[in-house]
C-alpha cells in the first residue's frame, strides 16, 4: 500500500525523508526502511540482493549494517569501488580530486568485489532497519537541499554502525544532472544551487575535520580551485561571474559561521 505525505513547501531531502522516518521508525510492523529519490528506479532483484547481501555482512549482537545500492551514474568512483575494492571515505574534497585523477584506471569490464565496506553513501537506495533509525536519529535539516546524506551516513560510522555497497544491487538515476564529471561543482550555472551545495559541503568537511591546519589548507586550495572555474565561467557565460563569485562568498563564510538551513536570500 501507498501513504503520500505533502510538504506544504520545499523541504529539500533532508526535510521529506525526516517526514517518512518519524512516520516509519516508531511503526512496531516495520523492520527496514528502503530509501529512494524520487529519480531512483531499481532494477529487478535489487531489494532482495541488499537484503541478502546484509544477511552476509550483519554480525550478531551488533547494529544492524546500512546496505547502498549501486548507482553507477550518480557516482564517478563507484566502477573504480567496485573494479579495484577500495573503501570509499569522507575525503576533503580537494585531496580526493587529486586521488581520482592519478589513480590508476585499468579495465573495469568485470566486477571483481560485488560487497564494499563504506563510510559514506547517498539516500537514494539505502536500506536502513528501523532500529538502526533508533539509533541515529533523523537527518538534519539544517543541510537543505545538499550534502545531508553524507552527514547522516558519516553520523553512522562516527557510532560505529558499519556500511557496504552492494554491486549488484543496482539503482538507476533517471535524472543523471548531479552525476556530471565535475559533481556539485556542475552548480556553477545557479547561483543558489552554487551556494547551497557549497556551504553545506564545506560545513560538513569543518565537521569531520581531524586537523584545524589541514581543514584550512583543503578549504583554501578548494577556493583556488573555484576561482579558477569562475574565470572560465568568465568566457562562457560573463553576466554569471558576479552572481557565482557572491554566492561562493557568502558560501564559505556561512559555513566557517554554522548559518545553516534554508535561507532566503537564495531561493531556488
Amino acid at each position: 500500500s501507498f501513504k503520500v505525505i505533502h510538504c506544504h513547501n520545499t523541504t529539500g531531502s533532508s526535510g521529506g525523508y525526516i517526514q517518512g522516518l518519524l512516520r516509519l521508525a516508531d511503526d512496531p510492523d516495520i523492520d527496514d526502511i528502503w530509501l529512494l529519490d524520487d529519480d531512483n528506479r531499481p532494477e529487478s532483484g535489487a531489494l532482495t540482493l541488499l537484503l541478502t547481501a546484509r544477511e552476509l555482512v550483519n554480525k550478531s549482537g551488533e547494529p544492524t549494517p546500512i546496505m547502498f545500492a549501486f548507482r553507477k551514474y550518480f557516482d564517478k568512483e563507484s566502477s573504480l569501488v567496485s573494479f579495484y575494492g577500495y573503501i570509499k571515505r569522507a575525503d576533503p574534497h580537494f585531496w580526493t580530486v587529486l586521488m581520482n585523477r592519478f589513480r590508476v584506471r585499468g579495465d573495469k569490464s568485470n566486477i571483481n568485489y560485488h560487497i564494499v565496506r563504506t563510510f559514506v553513501g547517498p539516500y537514494g537506495g539505502m536500506l536502513i532497519s528501523r532500529e538502526t533509525v533508533k539509533i541515529l536519529g533523523i537527518p538534519d535539516s539544517s543541510y537543505y537541499l545538499f550534502g545531508d546524506d553524507f552527514e547522516y551516513s558519516s553520523r553512522a560510522a562516527r557510532v560505529g554502525i558499519e556500511m557496504f555497497t552492494v554491486v549488484s544491487a543496482v539503482v538507476e538515476d533517471v535524472d543523471r544532472s548531479e552525476a556530471l564529471p565535475s559533481g556539485y561543482l556542475s552548480n556553477l550555472s545557479d547561483p543558489a544551487r552554487l551556494y547551497y551545495s557549497t556551504r553545506n559541503h564545506l560545513y560538513l568537511r569543518k565537521s569531520l575535520a581531524t586537523s584545524s591546519v589541514l581543514y584550512l589548507i583543503d578549504l583554501f586550495a578548494f577556493l583556488a580551485f573555484m576561482t579558477i572555474r569562475l574565470a572560465l565561467v568568465l568566457f562562457s557565460k560573463p553576466n554569471l561571474v558576479i552572481p557565482l563569485a557572491s554566492s561562493l562568498w557568502r558560501a564559505t563564510l556561512d559555513s566557517q559561521s554554522g548559518a545553516m538551513g534554508r535561507s532566503d536570500a537564495w531561493e531556488l
